[in-house]
């Protein structure tokens, strides 16, 4: 992502084709783009206007510093990487993201000394994602928060239930005003035992939604403009749905997950990551 906050970015020649220059630093030479590099800098930052090239990898002369590498984006999200290397064969122009890093079975990049082929490379490997590509990024996001988030409050849940013994779980739930009281006379703090129920119902309910996820017994939605992407149980092949035709259960429950602040668990309803991303438990719980 573009980091605004530490960096400024001037251009270096054309708006698009700028160089990520650190606010805390003082620069006391000309910046300019590696002579290597600059045909294919120029010509792509023309050849796609939408697309912002952002300078770094910066090599330092006695008058200048050199731009040796530039990442690109699109609406802020990192698209791919061009750069040069030095080969027998002479200069290569480097193309690379993570679609040609997945096509590729050596290396992760790929060269060429031809400056069109490189701009085609670049077309091609660093255009919009597919929906399959739209979902396998927002689910990899998604499957890391949720499993995240359950072992997070399973954490919580049973640090806090060691303060009272936690082989006895079932018996201290039911029996919890007695237990606890002694267990705080015994010691324990109010604090870590006060709230053990509340832990154990929000771990229960991130349990099911995680198993139910890992075992497929779910439906992962990601709403792309006006549409769903939906994914349910094993089939690994998106439908792209408007509102109208979700299936009424999917419907419902997604309609309560939208009024959940992100990365929040509902039990026997599913998780939100955020605003367009979610996981939804089918079936009766």
């Amino acid at each position: 992502m573009l980091n605004d906050i530490d960096f400024d970015y001037p251009d270096l020649g054309l708006p698009n084709l700028v160089w990520a220059k650190e606010k805390a630093r003082t620069y006391n030479k000309r910046m300019q783009i590696s002579a290597k590099l600059a045909p294919l800098a120029f010509e792509a930052a023309k050849k796609f206007p939408r697309w912002k090239f952002v300078g770094s990898d910066t090599w330092e002369y006695p008058d200048y510093l050199d731009v040796t590498r530039f990442t690109v984006y699109e609406n802020r999200e990192k698209i791919g990487i061009i750069s040069t290397s030095q080969t027998r064969q002479g200069t290569k122009y480097v193309i690379s993201n993570e679609r040609i890093n997945r096509i590729l079975k050596r290396g992760g990049a790929m060269e060429t000394g031809d400056l069109k082929k490189a701009l085609k490379l670049m077309a091609k490997s660093f255009g919009g994602k597919t929906n399959v590509e739209k979902l396998a990024a927002a689910e990899g996001r998604l499957s890391g928060y949720l499993h995240g988030g359950n072992s997070a409050k399973q954490a919580a849940y049973s640090g806090a239930m060691q303060q009272v013994y936690r082989h006895l779980d079932d018996y201290v739930l039911a029996n919890f005003e007695g237990v606890s009281a002694a267990a705080i006379s015994a010691g324990a703090k109010h604090a870590n035992v006060s709230n053990i129920p509340g832990l154990w119902e929000e771990y229960v309910a991130t349990k099911q939604i995680a198993e139910a996820y890992s075992t497929h017994k779910g439906a992962f939605v990601l709403l792309s403009g006006r549409d769903y992407l939906v994914r349910d149980g094993k089939d690994r092949s998106p439908l792209v749905l408007s509102s109208g035709q979700l299936p009424s259960d999917l419907k419902g429950k997604l309609g309560l997950l939208k009024l959940l602040e992100d990365n929040h668990f509902l039990k026997d309803v599913g998780y939100r990551l955020d605003a367009t991303t979610f996981f939804i438990v089918r079936g009766e719980p």
